[in-house]
């Protein structure tokens, strides 16, 4: 019996770290939607991402569409000044053959 409740003890101090880090990485759907996309903004914390230019166009498309609930005026004009640039450059990707 004791045995028993050792390995039953062991198994829950081994997965309850797991649970907890689970469960601070999760965010609520609100707050997803009101967080800033900092890779986007300032070129942060995206050393892993490669988008391609019409993945860029939608995101910061979404982006811009959170609006000043997000982001400042003066990161919504940052924001909007990088979506001219990607669909500058896609037009003239498009445009050279």
């Amino acid at each position: 019996m004791k045995k028993i409740v050792i390995a039953v003890l062991a198994a829950c101090m081994l997965t309850a770290p797991l649970m907890a880090a689970d469960m601070s990485h999760s965010a609520s759907a609100a707050d997803q939607k009101s967080r800033k996309d900092e890779c986007l903004l300032y070129a942060k914390k995206c050393s892993s991402s490669v988008d391609s230019i019409q993945d860029n166009i939608r995101k910061l498309n979404k982006e811009i569409q959170k609006g000043t609930k997000t982001y400042s005026p003066e990161e919504l004009k940052r924001l909007d000044a990088k979506l001219q640039e990607a669909n500058a450059i896609l037009e003239k990707m498009m445009s050279n053959p």
